[in-house]
C-alpha cells in the first residue's frame, strides 16, 4: 500500500517499525510531532507532576478519567 506524500502513518505501524529497527526514523519523528502530539500551551495543559524517576509507561483507565503511571524508582501513580 503506497501513502500519499505528508500523510501520516497509523500510530501501530509507526510503532511495530520502531520495535523492530530500535529506533524511530527521521520521517516518523516528523510525522509523531506534526499529527500526534496536542499542540497547547502551558495554560491549556499544565504541569501536574515534576518527578526525578523516568517514566516507564502508563495507560488510561477504560472510562478515560484516570492514568495509572509507573516509574523507574519503583512507584506507582494514579492520575
Amino acid at each position: 500500500r503506497i501513502r500519499s506524500k505528508g500523510a501520516p502513518r497509523n500510530a501501530f505501524g509507526v510503532i511495530s517499525q520502531r520495535e523492530q529497527n530500535g529506533a524511530f526514523t527521521a520521517a516518523d519523528k516528523v510525522s509523531i510531532l506534526q499529527h500526534r502530539i496536542p499542540k497547547l500551551t502551558r495554560e491549556q495543559h499544565p504541569e501536574v507532576e515534576r518527578l526525578d524517576s523516568r517514566a516507564y509507561g502508563g495507560q488510561f483507565s477504560s472510562d478515560g478519567t484516570r492514568f495509572v503511571a509507573y516509574f523507574q524508582d519503583r512507584t506507582i501513580r494514579v492520575y
